[in-house]
């Protein structure tokens, strides 16, 4: 079930120590509705995704190099086809908060205007707005990504939070971070507009990353993966 609270890490860009270590609270869950719109395919009915929105705030003094927050466990399940020991793989989410240089520290994050598709056809082609808003103004240009492994089966739930660097998950032979997919499948994003297109062919399971970097006056600030 989701965490009761939620372990949350904050760290210093500079030397990745932790400053500050947080448990935010549980606010209930709400379903995620499986949206398909091919007509020729019943989807599974046992397919569930649920949604839970932690909140929490936090006052950090303005550092140079600025701040990573990152929230690292265990696991993903055994039934993924394109990672290595999928069942012993979890996930980090970070998010980075700049520094002082150039106030980019005065910012805010591009956010993700939808959830991507959970169900996809076999061999047949999807297109997806998988943009995101900027409240900043800021360009963000979208990239495929491998996402970052986390907690591990004897420990799920890492505390306090592990500092970064973090480690990639490792994908299984003929699959990658271009072709998370596999092979004779496709898919791209168009770094401009985050229109997301894809074509698979294999039946399963998978998982996908999605990065959105922010560039402010040409200059990389910000990272986020969706993973």
């Amino acid at each position: 079930d989701f965490d009761a609270p939620l372990p949350l890490g904050i760290f210093m860009n500079s030397t990745n120590a932790l400053v500050q270590q947080h448990n935010v609270p549980y606010t209930g869950k709400t379903n995620v509705p499986v949206t398909f719109n091919n007509p020729c395919v019943v989807p599974p009915s046992n397919i569930c995704t649920e949604n839970s929105l932690y909140s929490i705030t936090v006052t950090l003094p303005p550092a140079p190099g600025g701040y990573r927050v990152a929230y690292v466990r265990c696991c993903r399940g055994p039934n993924i086809n394109n990672l290595v020991n999928p069942e012993d793989t979890g996930l980090t989410l970070t998010v980075n908060i700049p520094g002082v240089e150039n106030n980019a520290y005065q910012n805010s994050s591009p956010r993700f205007n939808g959830y991507p598709p959970m169900l996809l056809c076999n061999n047949d082609d999807l297109v997806f707005d998988h943009s995101a808003t900027e409240p900043d103004g800021d360009q963000i240009v979208y990239s495929l990504s491998t996402p970052y492994r986390g907690g591990t089966t004897l420990n799920p739930m890492p505390t306090p939070t592990p500092a970064p660097p973090y480690t990639p998950v490792s994908w299984r032979a003929n699959f990658s971070q271009t072709q998370p997919l596999g092979p004779g499948s496709s898919i791209s994003i168009d770094p401009s507009t985050g229109m997301l297109t894809a074509s698979p062919n294999l039946t399963g399971r998978y998982v996908v990353g999605i990065r959105v970097d922010e560039y402010r006056n040409g200059t990389l600030i910000s990272s986020t993966t969706r993973d």
